[in-house]
């Protein structure tokens, strides 16, 4: 869902910051429909601000002139004073969220690109806050008060260097579960993602939490959202790919959804065929195979296999990127198909 909305909200309401707007339950209830759709469903959360209240401003890092939520929501910095109660306001987010549902969120981020400052709700970071606050939430043998997994730093480009002065503090490094990123630099399809050892080394998850295409007027399109998916989990070795907007939402002029605008009779887009090959059968929990490449260059071939209800699941997901039809043989292995 929409996650734009965590984070504007009243800063007394004890001992969770319960919304007066319904923003934080609005969220609740889209993860409950997506679980609802599917049991295997994870749920995770990304503020784009602190409140405004904990935050100030700098020459280097200041607010943004232009502000769609009023002073003090874009850019700007959080202010190294509330460095705990930022922590504290993401559990309460954390609870809030688990208090309304039979599941709880899986991983909750710290910011969603702190390297952008931009005139909507947005806080900027440097990779030395970032540090300095992944490593304040267990300073002096304290007790994490996060309980759900954390996420950074969600760099609009997935640029290695926001993460690497967190990963190489060994008192902040504990603290990171996930290194999240977005593609943005990918934003017409032109490039591929690239590997990040430097985080699979210290043993982090690596997942591509933002990215979409422009348009979705023809099969092209949805090759190219498939093929995206493809080179992220397989040449970038990503455990996760997250598509930014689901819906064609009329009233927010969204042209590059997974589902078209309409309300009655609502059908996949082409980049909701394109993924929905690997989200169809790709269950979370899965692990991806080895799968040898096509001997065409332009077919693309990976595997997943997983277990549910005691049996066991093989994917193969093939991409055709030529202008023609192909044959293809598959032959799989150490399995009974």
């Amino acid at each position: 869902g929409d996650h734009r909305d965590l984070h504007s909200f009243p800063t007394d309401a004890l001992p969770i910051w319960i919304p007066t707007n319904g923003n934080w339950g609005q969220e609740v209830a889209n993860a409950q429909e997506a679980v609802t759709a599917n049991p295997n469903a994870i749920a995770i959360a990304s503020p784009w601000t602190p409140p405004a209240s904990m935050k100030a401003t700098s020459t280097s890092q200041p607010y943004s002139s232009s502000c769609d939520r009023g002073p003090g929501y874009c850019a700007g910095y959080l202010d190294p004073s509330h460095y705990a109660d930022y922590a504290t306001y993401l559990e309460d987010f954390v609870s809030y969220f688990n208090s309304q549902n039979t599941f709880n969120l899986y991983a909750i981020s710290m910011q969603n690109e702190p390297d952008w400052p931009t005139v909507y709700e947005s806080c900027l970071w440097t990779p030395a806050q970032m540090d300095t606050w992944i490593a304040s939430l267990t300073a002096g043998g304290a007790t994490n008060p996060l309980t759900a997994r954390l996420i950074m730093p969600e760099s609009l480009d997935f640029n290695p260097a926001q993460a690497y002065t967190a990963l190489h503090d060994a008192n902040a490094a504990p603290n990171i579960s996930i290194i999240g990123g977005h593609l943005y630099q990918f934003q017409e399809g032109v490039g591929n993602p690239t590997p990040y050892p430097n985080a699979a080394s210290y043993g982090k998850e690596l997942w591509m939490t933002e990215h979409y295409q422009n348009s979705a007027s023809s099969i092209i399109d949805a090759l190219g959202s498939a093929e995206e998916v493809h080179n992220s989990l397989v040449n970038a070795q990503y455990n996760a790919y997250i598509w930014w907007w689901i819906w064609n939402d009329p009233n927010d002029g969204v042209t590059y959804g997974l589902i078209n605008g309409s309300t009655t009779s609502p059908i996949p887009t082409n980049f909701g065929y394109g993924i929905g090959h690997f989200s169809k059968f790709v269950q979370p929990g899965y692990y991806r195979y080895d799968a040898a490449p096509s001997s065409s260059g332009n077919v693309y071939v990976s595997a997943y296999a997983g277990t549910e209800s005691g049996q066991q699941h093989y994917v193969i997901v093939a991409i055709n990127a030529s202008s023609s039809a192909l044959s293809q043989a598959f032959a799989v292995q150490n399995a009974t198909v």
